[in-house]
């Protein structure tokens, strides 16, 4: 945990945006960095460390803090040499630069830590299914957040890939995360669940706010009805119950389950709070 000032920049279209922020976290694949505006997903940066004057491209690979008026915490993997494409995903080669870049030094990893991790991940838009190997800031995003944002050559566009979804013998279950996910959610099933309707704040990790009510709530979450399209594995910040006038605790949570209301546009969500560490 370090608080480093940085200076990152892209270019939008034709015009160059820049902005200051500083680090809260480095290791070896890159930071976490707040900064006060949005960063463009999955886009190269350029980031400056105004305390050594270094500078090194970093990939944009999501959010770790949801998106609020004081700005968000992004998850960035660098510092980059070569990009090329692999099996339709962007892919940044990291360099041993790291150390330079940040002042700090990294001690050798051990073979076990050295073993990359892998994922199944799931496109949100078109479902196509893809393993990859996670960084640290990769997996710590899609921990977080659920999600990545990856380029997919079906939809030929940026995308949102989440946990792939898994078939379940439960009817009620039909959309839920991998391992361990999956034992957690089942875990948290197991609290008593009261119908009650308390208005509820729902914070997505890009910024979007609904405030609507639960279907029902018990002591490790909550499900509600909305006709907003949220993402199984989806990261949440939430408040329950939300008042409009007092000051209102968020907590992290997450997306566990997602069933169609028939007839209509809706879906009921599942909701898990977050278990500390």
């Amino acid at each position: 945990m370090l608080r480093v000032p940085v200076r990152v920049s892209w270019v939008d279209g034709t015009v160059q945006v820049k902005c200051l922020g500083h680090t809260t976290l480095v290791n070896r694949h890159g930071a976490r960095v707040q900064v006060p505006r949005s960063l463009p997903d999955g886009a190269t940066v350029r980031m400056l460390n105004t305390a050594s004057n270094r500078e090194a491209d970093f990939q944009v690979v999501g959010l770790v803090a949801p998106l609020t008026g004081e700005g968000a915490v992004y998850g960035l993997a660098g510092p980059m040499a070569n990009r090329w494409w692999q099996k339709g995903a962007e892919t940044a080669e990291l360099i041993s630069g790291g150390e330079e870049f940040w002042g700090i030094h990294f001690p050798p990893l051990e073979p076990e830590e050295a073993a990359a991790a892998v994922a199944t991940i799931e496109c949100r838009g078109c479902h196509t299914l893809a393993e990859v190997n996670l960084s640290v800031v990769e997996a710590d995003v899609l921990e977080t957040a659920g999600m990545l944002s990856l380029p997919c050559d079906v939809c030929h566009r940026l995308t949102p890939w989440g946990y792939a979804k898994k078939a379940s013998v439960a009817p009620e279950a039909t959309d839920v995360l991998p391992e361990p996910g999956a034992a957690q959610m089942i875990k948290s099933r197991r609290h008593h669940r009261v119908a009650l309707r308390l208005p509820v704040l729902i914070r997505r990790y890009s910024g979007g706010v609904e405030i609507t009510q639960t279907d029902d709530v018990s002591k490790g979450g909550f499900k509600f009805t909305s006709e907003k399209d949220y993402h199984i594995g989806e990261g949440l910040m939430v408040a329950c119950p939300y008042s409009g006038t007092d000051r209102n605790i968020e907590v992290q949570a997450q997306i566990v389950r997602c069933q169609p209301v028939k007839g209509t546009e809706n879906n009921h969500y599942g909701v898990r709070y977050a278990t500390p560490e």
